[in-house]
């Protein structure tokens, strides 16, 4: 089954997919299929089908007018057809059309699909079948949305779903510090860091995390790091609201 919007973000069913072809938009495009690559033409025919993963259910008309907003309505259905061919035999496998309406197939298995369903059960505190919270796995949230693809029409979808990372990022680290599993928590706090090196918020469950575990040298050490990387980059400070958290390990205590 492919996404469907919830709240203004697509999520798939897990116990609704089969296996079948693996959309990869994460990182880098790859389209697999039972552990093997599956040759797809780069330009108009990769755009298509992670269009379709991103966006869903679209008529002709929508898909022309989004990846192909400056061609004639002729020039776009002709290139639609020509991305369409190039698919050859895996059209079957990866598309499905009806009425008028183009979509994947329901068998197809999308990465950012994966994300969105780890997103929604760490907001819901979904447990797993011993009633302990179930955690989706940090490297999920790694990776940026086709880093390597130019499109404007990326560019919403891609800082969407960078700020759903973040913030999903520095959510697990906080529930991690709640049941006590501070390695964990750090380590998903410093893969919100690499994510945004300037973002203070992830520095702060960084922080936060080393705190509660009492490393304090290890909370200073961050603190200084997000205190240099202000400096060199934006010319600023962190806020006082970070600086407090430390304040009173720090000799002098700043000013500001």
């Amino acid at each position: 089954m492919g996404p469907h919007d919830s709240g203004g973000t697509m999520v798939c069913s897990a116990g609704s997919r089969h296996w079948g072809a693996r959309v990869q938009l994460l990182g880098r495009w790859r389209l697999s299929f039972i552990e093997s690559d599956l040759a797809v033409p780069a330009g108009s025919t990769q755009k298509l089908i992670a269009l379709l993963a991103l966006r869903g259910s679209l008529s002709r008309t929508q898909i022309w007018g989004t990846l192909w907003p400056e061609a004639s309505t002729a020039h776009a259905s002709g290139r639609l057809r020509t991305a369409m061919w190039r698919l050859a035999d895996s059209r079957l496998l990866l598309l499905d059309e009806d009425h008028g309406r183009m979509n994947l197939a329901p068998s197809v298995q999308v990465d950012v699909w994966d994300l969105y369903n780890a997103v929604a059960d760490l907001a819901h505190g979904d447990a797993d079948s011993s009633g302990a919270p179930a955690h989706p796995e940090i490297s999920l949230f790694g990776a940026d949305l086709l880093p390597d693809w130019g499109d404007e029409w990326l560019l919403a979808d891609r800082e969407r779903i960078r700020q759903m990372r973040l913030h999903s990022l520095e959510s697990l680290s906080a529930q991690l510090v709640r049941e006590r599993r501070f390695g964990a928590a750090v380590e998903a706090a410093l893969a919100a860091v690499s994510v945004d090196s300037l973002r203070e918020s992830a520095h702060r469950a960084v922080i936060c995390a080393h705190l509660a575990e009492g490393n304090t040298a290890e909370a200073l050490r961050q603190f200084d790091i997000c205190r240099r990387l202000y400096a060199q980059q934006l010319n600023a400070v962190p806020s006082r609201s970070l600086y407090s958290l430390v304040s009173e390990f720090l000799v002098p205590r700043p000013d500001t």
